[in-house]
């Protein structure tokens, strides 16, 4: 009865599979900070802006998870940064965006705006 019972969780856990590898891209179990500045290099790109700087920083700690700070600084227009933040929030990865500051690129001209974000990324201990 018990080794059925263990046989029986293995194929719950088979069946479960992609699901779980899934729920490791939302959060995964390390920084994988290269893959977290690809990402949004990538939105930036995807949603017309220029990515001009990228910085990162230590890990805050959280009962079973930590959160690493990005802040990323890019130029482009209002609708971009809409985009941006469409994108971030269809991306696997889960991102958390809690401050966002826009002000004028008066040395581009138009309706180039100066955009910087404060966001978190999350990963399990």
């Amino acid at each position: 009865r018990i080794i059925e019972n263990i046989k029986e969780l293995g194929r719950q856990v088979e069946a479960r599979q992609a699901d779980l590898d899934r729920l490791g891209s939302f959060i995964p179990r390390s920084k994988q900070i290269d893959e977290i500045v690809s990402s949004v290099e990538n939105m930036a790109g995807g949603a017309g802006m220029q990515l001009v700087s990228i910085t990162t920083s230590g890990a805050t700690d959280a009962p079973n998870y930590r959160k690493l700070f990005i802040s990323p600084d890019m130029i482009g227009t209002y609708p971009n940064i809409v985009n941006f933040l469409k994108l971030a929030e269809q991306s696997l990865r889960l991102y958390d965006v809690f401050e966002l500051t826009l002000s004028p690129a008066t040395a581009l001209g138009g309706n180039n705006l100066n955009i910087s974000l404060k966001m978190h990324a999350y990963y399990l201990e």
